[in-house]
């Protein structure tokens, strides 16, 4: 229910909420990988915590290893982290899964982009 709660406060864009009831989750269940991630997710759009986010999505693709999600997430932040080499076997892996989801592949495309790939 708490996943549930966290999804409406973040579909309605209250991240606060969201950000709240995804910490409850992990704090009653630490192997949670979809919190893990979404938490994750949370703070590298808010610019915010990219080690602690980094921590949660490397716990969230260790609960979850072919969550093209979960490999998403791990994958931007370590291009958001300037380790690009690092997020491309992650960013693959998620376009691999599912090849239509645009966030995918423009994540994967600046991974390229910042190895000198094209």
């Amino acid at each position: 229910p708490r996943l549930a709660l966290a999804d409406l406060f973040e579909s309605a864009g209250r991240q606060a909420g969201a950000l709240e009831q995804y910490q409850r989750v992990l704090s009653d269940d630490p192997r949670s990988g979809v919190a893990a991630y979404r938490l994750a997710a949370l703070n590298v759009e808010r610019g915010e915590n990219l080690d602690v986010a980094l921590d949660l999505a490397q716990r969230a693709v260790r609960a979850l290893p072919k969550d093209p999600f979960a490999n998403d997430v791990l994958g931007w932040i370590y291009v958001r982290k300037n380790l690009p080499r690092l997020g491309l076997p992650h960013l693959e892996e998620s376009v691999g899964i599912t090849p239509d989801n645009a966030l995918f592949q423009f994540h994967h495309g600046v991974a390229l982009l910042a190895v000198g790939q094209r």
